[in-house]
């Protein structure tokens, strides 16, 4: 778990040539994916793009937890863009997007070389004991860089627009979210967790697709 103070909301949308600006890979096309089955979801399942992420903010999807709810997995898309090979160093944090508050996180995560193409990982986080209640963004914070501007995993978007994700930059003070760019690909299950689960070293699902 990290200590990260509590910064003051920005929710704004993301202006080209702004503080908030984000460059966009080029995309071959929507292409489905695969992901397991029951998961909580708000992308349409198409990998299309991604952002190219610095190391200054976390990407991901804001979900309506219960009362107490705890995150017992997440699984998400990322692609090397033949640009940096894995192993990844990642973390996963828990926000809430209405006051840009850091809830929890867990830490040193790691995902696999996706170098030559885009695969889906799953991790199992029972033992982190993360939680929260009602709307909570679940980001990934990229930790591995080939440059402080492009930092991996590098987490995909699809070709549509449901406003679930979140841009957060704890450093500005700013959680944002960017109308028409997409929604990542990262879906959670929550309240799953079985008595004596352990983290895995890897993520336990892992497909490779073109």
């Amino acid at each position: 778990m990290k200590n990260i103070a509590a910064v003051l909301v920005v929710t704004s949308s993301l202006v080209p040539g702004s503080a908030h600006a984000l460059d966009l890979r080029p995309s071959p096309g929507p292409i489905p994916v695969t992901f397991r089955a029951g998961l909580i979801a708000c992308d349409n399942g198409f990998d299309y793009s991604s952002f190219v992420q610095d190391d200054s903010r976390r990407f991901g999807n804001e979900f309506h937890f219960p009362a107490n709810a705890q995150l017992s997995r997440v699984e998400f898309v990322h692609k090397g863009y033949e640009i940096l090979h894995g192993p990844y160093l990642f973390d996963i944090e828990l926000w809430d997007p209405e006051t840009c508050t850091f809830i929890d996180s867990a830490d040193h995560l790691v995902a696999g070389d996706a170098f030559g193409g885009s695969i889906i990982e799953g991790f199992d986080l029972c033992p982190e004991g993360l939680s929260g209640s009602g709307r909570v963004a679940v980001v990934l914070d990229a930790n591995s860089c080939y440059a402080p501007g492009d930092c991996y995993p590098a987490l995909e978007l699809d070709n549509t627009d449901r406003d679930c994700h979140w841009i957060i930059t704890p450093a500005l003070s700013s959680c944002v979210f960017f109308p028409g760019a997409g929604d990542f690909l990262l879906r959670i299950e929550l309240d799953a967790c079985p008595t004596g689960a352990a983290r895995p070293t890897w993520g336990s699902l892992k497909q490779r697709y073109r």
